[in-house]
């Protein structure tokens, strides 16, 4: 997304939330959303923003991160991500035939329910329980566990490329990482404290980019 498109993003808001500024510098707030979001399509900004608008009901506007967090959701969605549901009934299909098959049953199933179900091994041994207890507490282990591996792949796919890059090993596996070490005191950003700007109307350039927004879709 680039300037002038990030114009846009933030004329909608505006044009939704007119107090969203708050004081801040028009141009300012332009540069920013439209760094955190360079490398991200603007069709698909503006299909979370609009998602965000028709979903609201608190009266808030929103802020990078949750419409960050709607493109996931939305990505997620178009591409047929199965359900806790859909994904344990592979595994239970799995598993009955998991007592003399379960190394090639195990090949079978999708990288993140392989994660989830650990090795052939624990396939065969599932095969071996009782009909009632598979369908009951291991099914309930299995979703929790599928539902947990699935949200922290959605948080990891919803960072920026550039972010991901640098968080090495995480790619592979699509997991966040538990914890994160601090900056080195020397790659800290210094933070120059500076007087608030002065409230500004709308630059004529913002303004027209308000404009083409009534009449046309993001």
């Amino acid at each position: 997304m680039n300037l002038e498109q990030a114009g846009k993003i933030v004329s909608l808001i505006i044009d939704v939330w007119p107090s969203f500024l708050n004081g801040r510098e028009p141009e300012g707030t332009v540069r920013i959303w439209q760094r955190l979001f360079a490398e991200d399509e603007y069709q698909t900004v503006g299909q979370a923003l609009y998602a965000y608008i028709s979903m609201d009901n608190k009266g808030f506007p929103p802020s990078p991160g949750q419409i960050r967090a709607l493109m996931a959701d939305l990505a997620a969605e178009q591409s047929g991500e199965m359900t806790e549901s859909e994904a344990w009934a592979l595994v239970d299909k799995a598993t009955r035939r998991g007592a003399y098959n379960s190394e090639e049953e195990f090949a079978k199933l999708p990288p993140t329910i392989q994660r989830c179900v650990g090795d052939p091994k624990q396939l065969k041994a599932w095969s071996q329980l009782e009909e009632d207890e598979v369908q009951t507490v291991i099914a309930s282990n299995f979703k929790r566990s599928y539902r947990t591996i699935t949200e922290k792949q959605s948080k990891y796919a919803a960072l920026p490329q550039s972010l991901r890059d640098k968080l090495p090993g995480l790619a592979s596996i699509g997991l966040m990482p538990y914890e994160r070490k601090a900056l080195p005191p020397q790659e800290k950003p210094e933070i120059i404290p500076t007087e608030a700007p002065a409230r500004s109307t709308l630059p004529d350039w913002m303004i027209a980019g308000m404009k083409e927004l009534e009449h046309a879709n993001v």
